[in-house]
Formats: structure tokens, sequence, C-alpha cells
């Protein structure tokens, strides 16, 4: 029954879309889920400074000393530069059979979600800049609503506060 739990478990992991490894308290790698693997190679046995940022130092944002010494879990973001990618990171303490304490960490890839994040500050950017650099252009629209906002061509795409007709600023 049990050797039939601990494969329940490697098939749950290995189905998640997130990355998984579970390390011991000396950094080396037991485990390593097939969506880890597929990002970083297999690294079982290694260091897991040495599979995650291809380094023989441990890597700058390791919180792993808190979470063995006190028992933490812990939520961050990184960016791992080797693989071009953000990981939203849950690191979390495990118990073995034995009693000894094991690190499981969890790598979301949030990538896409920060090149979004950026696409759009650079649009907002670009956008106060045309905005603050066109005041010629700028209209004062006041909607049937009541709403009234300011535009750079008269279509209320910029947003409304309170009024009635459009007119220049």
């Amino acid at each position: 029954m049990e050797k039939q739990s601990n494969n329940y478990l490697l098939d749950v992991l290995n189905a998640m879309e997130d990355g998984v490894y579970i390390i011991r308290s000396d950094y080396t790698v037991e485990f390593m889920n097939h969506a880890m693997v597929e990002i970083f190679g297999d690294g079982t046995g290694r260091k897991c400074y040495e599979v995650v940022n291809r380094s023989s130092e441990i890597c700058p944002w390791c919180r792993t000393s808190s979470v063995f010494k006190d028992g933490e879990i812990i939520h961050s973001e990184i960016h791992v530069p080797c693989v071009a990618r953000s990981f939203r990171v849950t690191d979390l303490p495990i118990r073995n059979r034995d009693g000894s304490i094991s690190k499981m960490t969890l790598y979301r890839d949030i990538s896409d979600e920060k090149r979004k994040e950026l696409r759009l500050k650079a649009s907002e950017e670009d956008y106060r800049r045309l905005f603050r650099h066109q005041p010629g252009r700028h209209f004062r629209l006041r909607c049937i609503s009541g709403a009234q906002g300011y535009s750079l061509f008269g279509d209320g795409s910029i947003g409304f506060s309170s009024g009635g007709h459009t007119q220049p600023v």
C-alpha cells in the first residue's frame, strides 16, 4: 500500500503543469517532475543551484535556509536569466517518513504575465508623453450622461468626469 501511495503522489506531481522539485538540506535534488525537467533538464542527484541557475554557488534569491530552519512557507517571484523566464515560486518544508525534512519548490511560469506588464507600462508611458506634448489637440467632452473628460481626438477615449457637450480645452 505504501509503494502504491508513493506512485500515486509521483503521478500527481508529474501531471502538474508547474515545475516541482524536492531537495535535501544539503541542496541535493531528490526529485524533479516532468515540467521541471523540461525547463531545466534532469538534475536529480545534483545541487539545485547547479540545475536551476547553472551556477556553482547558491542562487541569490534562495531562501532554503529559512524553510529548513524555521519551517517557513515562502512565496516569491524570481527571474532566472539562464532560461530567460520569470516564476512565481513557493518553497515549503515536507517531513519525510524517517523524520528528516526536505524542501519542495513549486515553479509557476509567469513570463507571459511579466511581458504583458512591461508592454502595458511602456504603452502607458507613450500615451502620457503623447498627451502631455499635444496641448492644442485636447478636447473637453461633455456627454448627455453628464460625464466629462479629455481626449486627443474629441472621441472620449481618455475618460469622463461630469458635464454635457464637446468643447476645446
